[in-house]
């Protein structure tokens, strides 16, 4: 299966959206809406080239798709108005609505939020969520490369199970790879892929 590989600095976003648009689907995704119980509202965080978000989209939700790249109108051309909320901002100055999605989706994004404020935002980003609605994202190592570089957040594996006490963990799965950037530099990474329910 293809992997999602982040970009560098060295390399634009725009190259980086034409470069993982056409990749499959992550298996985390794919696994994670299995749990879902009613396929209605979903928000993808960090949604990048839409391509995930395009998927949520034909499963039948309506999907918030956050992304503070300015490039994200011009990813969303050609995808269905009426169940697509495009949403130009940073995580941080996001005003998180309660109780709204039945599904939060993030994958290789959550490492950008800045380790002070990372705490209050997750708190959002779970209260988000309805009861019984699934979160499925990935959270960065200690080992990341990536999201030392970028001076990101990042978690221990015991941090991630604290992060989530309040929540039923239905699979939490450590992973460590040595890859390579779009961008071609040799990269490890260090994640944790999280499927919870909201209780």
């Amino acid at each position: 299966m293809n992997s999602e590989k982040l970009p560098s600095q060295s390399t634009s976003w725009a190259t980086y959206y034409e470069k993982t648009k056409d990749l499959e689907v992550p298996e985390l995704l794919s696994r994670g809406i299995e749990y879902v119980k009613d396929k209605n509202e979903a928000i993808d965080i960090g949604a990048g080239s839409l391509r995930d978000t395009k998927f949520l989209i034909e499963e039948g939700f309506t999907v918030t798709a956050l992304d503070s790249s300015p490039l994200l109108i011009k990813q969303a051309e050609g995808l269905p108005e009426d169940k697509l909320n495009l949403v130009n901002s940073s995580y941080e100055d996001f005003n998180f609505p309660k109780n709204k999605y039945d599904f939060v989706y993030s994958l290789h994004s959550l490492f950008f939020i800045k380790p002070e404020n990372f705490n209050i935002i997750f708190d959002k980003i779970k209260n988000s969520l309805k009861t019984d609605g699934i979160l499925c994202i990935s959270l960065s190592g200690e080992k990341s490369t990536v999201a030392n570089a970028n001076q990101g957040s990042i978690h221990t594996k015991e941090g991630v199970k604290n992060l989530l006490s309040d929540m039923e963990i239905i699979d939490l799965t450590e992973t460590l790879t040595d890859e390579l950037l779009v961008s071609g530099y040799p990269a490890k990474k260090h994640n944790f892929l999280v499927i919870a329910k909201k209780l």
